[in-house]
């Protein structure tokens, strides 16, 4: 395949070409200004970047510096990864500093748009070859200058470039209110499942059909689970006894199964001396298996188990 032709008034450039990259300010006095930590860069295209006041002579020396209408973004892993970038905006007198994981982006003209430039650093070409070149030890990888500066860019006119980024601001910001509202689901259908449960052992939901075949509700006994089931937990045997485990056929299973709503196989397996010397319980097919510690998902979970099998303290 040829090469795509730009549109008429196009130009083709690099970063370097038409952006400054990590400018300092000339602003020397002691005045309020921004000061921007890396926690407070937003990862989202339209985030909000918010920022500390602070006196420009307390971080002038030790930070990157930027001013108003700058592109920053992240140069390190994983804030570079996870989209951390910005139009810096609204810094008290128009100048401020921030963490020298930063790169700084200033147009070197008024023909240039800073909002164009920032869709070129969010674009998906931009992050993904970033992220290919990334040099330094794991774990504290950068995104090198060079290969900031020799990035192509493909450069409208200005009038363009500002309807380029009005659209992108538009149609972006669809994306995150749909987004928004897909996130929501998982706890929407979690309350309507706990409501419809609710609703099931309260004999809401058999009300008609109650009435159709003349049930009174105070047919209904009230009980606990203890009369109504027999209620154990298990236990881990010690891993150092290889007794314990090696060559084990009796599935044992641990709260992380309750994430399924049926369990038909085991991943661990324990031996008849640990049902014995531990004294486990084995429980049969059909018992329920519930979740009794673990923070937010996987406390209160519930599963069906199709086998027998014994469990962890954490489950029972």
């Amino acid at each position: 395949m040829g090469e795509v032709k730009l549109p008429e008034g196009w130009a083709e450039a690099v970063l370097s070409e038409v952006v400054a990259l990590n400018p300092k300010n000339t602003e020397m006095n002691s005045i309020l200004s921004g000061f921007i930590p890396m926690a407070l860069a937003p990862t989202d295209f339209n985030g909000r970047l918010e920022f500390e006041e602070r006196d420009w002579d307390e971080i002038k020396k030790k930070y990157t510096h930027f001013a108003n209408g700058d592109v920053i973004f992240a140069k390190v892993t994983p804030c570079f990864e996870n989209g951390k970038a910005a139009i810096v905006s609204g810094l008290p007198n128009g100048i401020g500093a921030g963490s020298s994981e930063f790169y700084v982006l200033r147009p070197l003209d008024k023909g240039i748009s800073a909002s164009y430039i920032f869709a070129n650093i969010k674009s998906h070409e931009f992050m993904q070859t970033g992220a290919e070149n990334m040099t330094g030890a794991v774990g504290l990888r950068r995104v090198p200058r060079k290969f900031v500066e020799s990035f192509k860019v493909n450069l409208p006119p200005l009038a363009e470039q500002k309807v380029i980024a009005d659209k992108l601001d538009t149609l972006l910001t669809q994306v995150e209110t749909t987004k928004a509202r897909l996130d929501c689901i998982p706890q929407i259908l979690k309350t309507f499942r706990q409501s419809v449960l609710s609703a099931a052992v309260s004999g809401k939901l058999t009300e008609e059909w109650r009435t159709n075949n003349e049930i009174l509700i105070h047919d209904w006994i009230n009980s606990n689970v203890g009369k109504l089931a027999i209620v154990a937990t298990g236990t881990t045997p010690k891993r150092t006894n290889s007794g314990y485990w090696e060559n084990g056929v009796i599935p044992w299973l641990t709260s992380t199964a309750t994430g399924n709503d049926f369990i038909f196989e085991a991943e661990q397996f324990v031996t008849d001396l640990a049902v014995k010397e531990c004294r486990l319980k084995v429980f049969e097919a059909g018992t329920l298996l519930l979740a009794m510690y673990g923070e937010g998902k996987t406390r209160g979970q519930v599963t069906e188990i199709k086998i027998s099998a014994t469990c962890n303290v954490s489950a029972k």
